[in-house]
């Protein structure tokens, strides 16, 4: 697996495709709701939630990508 450095100016290019794809079609998003529900679900029993994970996963398909 390829290590990206957050400063690659791919890190920026992928979260503009994102927002691109989000205002494009916002109803594939609605995954990310249940995501955000999910979070603040964890973080009131304390547990360090896992949302940082499932975005970075769909930033490096989004890099991949390119």
């Amino acid at each position: 697996m390829e290590v990206i450095d957050i400063r690659d100016k791919r890190v920026a290019a992928a979260f503009n495709e994102w927002t691109r794809r989000y205002i494009e079609d916002p109803k594939k998003f609605q995954s990310e709701w249940e995501t955000i529900r999910v979070f603040l679900e964890q973080s009131a029993r304390g547990v360090e939630p896992d949302a940082g994970a499932e975005c970075a996963a769909y930033l490096v398909k989004l890099i991949t990508e390119s």
